[in-house]
């Protein structure tokens, strides 16, 4: 599957559950929470404007994401917030995986064929991810 064909599928399945809850934030920052707490812990400094904020560029990067254009990006955050804020890769994929977890949760049995868009799309953004890590 290439990489516009994923942007679609993962846009369109965000369009989707939008029409089932208006705002993702806060399910999935519960789940993400309860899953890592060392994150809720780095984060509980944070309101929900900035929560929100924060949420909206991961949404923005699983829905177009571009290596090339989105390179320059990536190589900042992932730094600052490593460097910065103790931010450590493992807190990205938790992250994702809760965002991935409450679509499907949401979107039940119409999420399953979009899945493998998904996790192309995590896998992708992770590798990137990690590569910055380093």
């Amino acid at each position: 599957m290439d990489n516009k064909t994923i942007s679609a599928v993962v846009s369109s399945t965000l369009e989707r559950a939008a029409l089932v809850v208006e705002d993702l934030s806060e399910p999935v920052y519960r789940r993400y929470f309860a899953a890592d707490p060392d994150a809720a812990a780095l984060m509980a400094h944070m309101d929900d404007l900035t929560r929100g904020r924060m949420l909206n560029e991961v949404l923005r990067l699983l829905m177009e994401w571009d290596p090339v254009s989105d390179s320059a990006y990536l190589n900042f955050e992932v730094r600052n917030h490593q460097y910065a804020y103790r931010v450590e890769s493992r807190m990205y994929r938790e992250l994702l995986v809760a965002l991935r977890d409450v679509v499907a949760q949401l979107l039940g049995d119409a999420f399953e064929p979009d899945r493998v868009a998904w996790e192309s799309r995590i896998a992708g953004l992770l590798a990137e991810i990690e590569a910055r890590a380093g």
